[in-house]
């Protein structure tokens, strides 16, 4: 994907800085996309990150809309992961704030018809399995970065776990 976020025209807006931290196992990982995750159910929250840190990603998470916030203004993340109601109420201000900033993301809540900004994401209803929450992840940064190239087809190879994008032309 960094060839897709420096063809992008907010590239310089985009690029994220590199990243280390350490995995469970004590190994230095590097450059991992980060996710924020916007839940506040605590065993909820605790599985979602699970899920996406054994996916390869790094994971900050907020489990109120006042968080939240905080945590956009330090950091622009790669996508992310909400809920629709934290313990601070919904959060359409949030989901509004992440459209105009183009930052993709999951909607995971139990209640799929809810305001119109929400339709901006890739819903997964609650409960899910880990699968489907790795699989929306990435398909929303892949929907992102293709709708900020132009391209209106993409293919995903799933027997090879590779993603190979094409520019369609329209009749």
């Amino acid at each position: 994907m960094p060839l897709l976020r420096e063809l992008d025209s907010d590239a310089s807006d985009r690029l994220q800085t590199t990243r280390v931290s350490y995995s469970s196992k004590g190994a230095l990982v590097v450059d991992r996309p980060t996710i924020l995750v916007l839940e506040d159910e605590p065993l909820i929250g605790l599985h979602v990150e699970g899920t996406l840190v054994e996916a390869g990603f790094n994971v900050a998470i907020a489990t109120s809309c006042a968080e939240a916030e905080t945590i956009l203004e330090n950091l622009r993340p790669d996508a992310v992961v909400l809920d629709v109601d934290l313990s601070d109420g919904p959060c359409v201000a949030i989901a509004e704030k992440l459209v105009e900033r183009r930052i993709p993301f999951v909607v995971h809540s139990g209640y799929l018809s809810v305001d119109k900004v929400f339709a901006h994401g890739i819903a997964v209803q609650k409960p899910s399995n880990p699968a489907d929450i790795v699989a929306a992840v990435k398909a929303s940064k892949l929907f992102s970065d293709a709708k900020a190239l132009g391209i209106t087809s993409t293919e995903i190879e799933e027997d090879t776990g590779s993603v190979s994008m094409k520019r369609c032309s329209m009749p």
